[in-house]
């Protein structure tokens, strides 16, 4: 970006130079047919005349040729100036909310400064079968983009939709298969797996002695460093309670 910007700027410069020639040998060129003119207006000699005309209209030919390229380099800087005004950013989207239904899951974009300048035609997506991409572009001179690259489940993307709303942009998913998602993403999914397969479970039948204390050998396993101080802190106070019990 800062060598493109840099690029730009040189760019912008050498034209402005460039452009100022072009007026400067086209002012010239101008004021020398007005002295051919002049001498022309004075010549009395068919020789001198002949000259004269013939300079007059190489200068003017010239002219010509200056003029069309001092207005195709002011186009050319014109476009580069429209350009760099157009020039957006990208913001990643990672505050967003959703909900579902039996058959369509609904994604709903609203914490976006200038949402409600927001067109449609601005709006670029892509779905797949478990992801999907969207863009909004030139929000207040930016761009936004919400990407999924896994979804918790299979979606239909022929049957997903965008719609642009006055304050928030509403994605709607198709699902493959009819049920409730536990979660949006696979990752979250993975992850609730993960933490559900390594709760700490209490045997009924056990004695509930002997299953608090499992219990709390794994939390302390699995805890992290806060967790285990809280619960060698409590151990230690058990243990001196029990002593003093026993004196």
């Amino acid at each position: 970006f800062l060598s493109g910007t840099f690029v730009c700027t040189c760019f912008s410069a050498n034209s402005n130079q460039y452009i100022e020639r072009l007026e400067t040998t086209e002012n010239m060129c101008q004021e020398y047919i007005d002295d051919l003119n002049n001498l022309l207006s004075i010549a009395t000699h068919p020789k001198s005349i002949e000259l004269l005309q013939t300079a007059i209209l190489q200068e003017r030919s010239h002219l010509c040729e200056q003029t069309i390229d001092s207005a195709t380099s002011k186009s050319v800087k014109r476009a580069t100036v429209a350009k760099e005004e157009l020039r957006t950013y990208c913001t990643r989207i990672t505050q967003y909310g959703w909900d579902q239904s039996e058959k369509f899951v609904k994604i709903y974009i609203c914490n976006v400064p200038g949402l409600n300048e927001l067109k449609e035609e601005n709006v670029k997506h892509s779905f797949k079968q478990k992801s999907f991409e969207i863009e909004l572009e030139n929000v207040s001179k930016k761009n936004y983009s919400l990407s999924i690259s896994e979804l918790m489940a299979s979606i239909i993307p022929e049957e997903c939709t965008v719609k642009v709303k006055s304050d928030m942009v509403i994605i709607s998913l198709r699902k493959a298969t009819k049920g409730e998602w536990s979660c949006l993403t696979g990752t979250e999914k993975k992850l609730k797996d993960s933490k559900e397969s390594k709760a700490p479970k209490v045997d009924k039948d056990e004695d509930p002695g002997v299953s608090i204390m499992n219990l709390m050998k794994q939390m302390y396993a699995d805890g992290d460093d806060e967790m285990k101080r809280t619960i060698s802190k409590a151990w230690h106070e058990s243990q001196t309670k029990r002593i003093n019990v026993d004196v």
